[in-house]
């Protein structure tokens, strides 16, 4: 085990003087807490990262960051939880996912593709109340397409 200066917590394998295979990282300073696989020192692979206001990522690490495959649940100031659901690269929805407010006043589901955490390119946006837009999206947008049903 070993404990850093700032107090945070590493308890797992090492190689080289560095955390590699599977380990559990906890910030002292945020209360983050990462599980899962390392590679000389950054998380890498698959691992479960939780932070104590609620929020949990559970996919693909590469080069310390999210990138891959994954699922990451969260909490808004009502405390409903939503969920984004697909690629990431570099810390960012990009690619294909799927970001909904399932059980929450804001109910909504978007389908389709994304752009640095922005909705971007073909997607199906469907609101509470039922109505749907599916087309094109532009930086969060909407830019054009089928229109609403």
């Amino acid at each position: 085990m070993y404990h850093g200066d700032t107090g945070d917590i590493y308890d797992g394998c090492w190689l080289h003087d560095q955390a590699h295979g599977k380990g559990v990282y906890t910030n002292f300073i945020t209360g983050a807490v990462y599980e899962g696989q390392w590679e000389f020192d950054k998380q890498s692979g698959y691992g479960v990262e939780t932070w104590p206001d609620g929020t949990v990522y559970r996919g693909q690490f590469r080069d310390g960051l999210k990138d891959g495959k994954g699922v990451i649940e969260m909490l808004n100031d009502r405390n409903e939880r939503y969920s984004y659901q697909g690629e990431f690269i570099k810390n960012k929805f990009q690619g294909y996912g799927v970001y909904s407010y399932p059980r929450s006043s804001q109910k909504r589901e978007y389908r389709g593709y994304w752009q640095a955490n922005q909705m971007h390119g073909i997607g199906t946006l469907t609101w509470k109340s039922g109505r749907v837009f599916e087309g094109k999206f532009v930086c969060g947008e909407i830019e054009g397409g089928s229109g609403m049903t």
